[in-house]
């Protein structure tokens, strides 16, 4: 590749450029004042990532989805979260600062994921990287990858699910490729964080408003199925229905 092609690749995504050159950035400061603070240890900014960290340990290493290795309990509405995490376990040993490089890497994935969409808006490159960067830190996407929480993750497929389900909201094709990567991308943004709930519904309304059956069935099934799995173990080991983060939410709303 010639210096002249490189040089236009950079401009044509110098958006793109800026936007993960100020993501990291921010992630070098903040991970240096974590250490500084915390006598050159890193700590997450809340405790919930340890609950993920133990639950993914013990799933690893006894087969069980619990807080401790002796039983289950139901204390995650992230289930896939632990999956991940337990996955990467596996992989590279027990660590806690796998959920920290798992969202420094997803951070980057979702500022892409901006970009693309964004990109094939036709959008100018000036918007771009106004909406890039007001993404980055409006967002406040580096303290996010900070809590080791599933959040960034729920972000990107959050994205993908709300634009399919707009494309085919917005279009005269009653099932194709949006209709099959909606089938496949439902369930996981379910099961990564249930409070997905509160997303699907009013896509599933709007299905029902333009008497899309087919579609309205798709969404609510499959955000459904999670539930519906996750319930099932969950009752069969003495527990209710619902993991206990989302009744405690439940009773302080009320």
């Amino acid at each position: 590749m010639t210096r002249t092609k490189v040089e236009r690749m950079e401009v044509k995504h110098l958006p793109l450029i800026v936007a993960l050159s100020c993501l990291w950035l921010s992630l070098f400061v903040l991970y240096v004042a974590i250490l500084e603070m915390n006598s050159g240890r890193m700590i997450y900014t809340i405790d919930d990532v340890y609950i993920h960290l133990a639950i993914s340990r013990n799933l690893n290493e006894f087969s069980v989805f619990g807080v401790t290795r002796y039983e289950f309990s139901s204390s995650s509405s992230s289930p896939f979260w632990n999956l991940i995490i337990s996955a990467g376990f596996l992989l590279v040993g027990v660590n806690d600062m796998l959920p920290l490089a798992l969202n420094a890497i997803l951070s980057s994935i979702a500022v892409v994921t901006v970009y693309v969409l964004l990109k094939e808006s036709g959008t100018s490159p000036r918007c771009i990287t106004g909406v890039l960067l007001s993404f980055v830190f409006f967002t406040s996407l580096p303290g996010l990858v900070f809590t080791g929480m599933e959040h960034i993750l729920h972000i990107i497929l959050s994205l993908i699910f709300v634009v399919l389900s707009s494309r085919i909201l917005s279009g005269d094709v009653r099932f194709g490729r949006e209709s099959f990567f909606l089938f496949i991308v439902t369930p996981f943004v379910s099961a990564i964080r249930f409070e997905t709930i509160f997303i699907a519904i009013p896509v599933v309304l709007l299905f029902l408003m333009k008497r899309d059956w087919t579609h309205a069935l798709i969404v609510l099934g499959m955000t459904a199925v999670p539930w519906v799995a996750y319930g099932i173990v969950s009752v069969q080991n003495g527990w209710l229905l619902l993991p206990n983060s989302l009744i405690v939410k439940g009773v302080e709303a009320f």
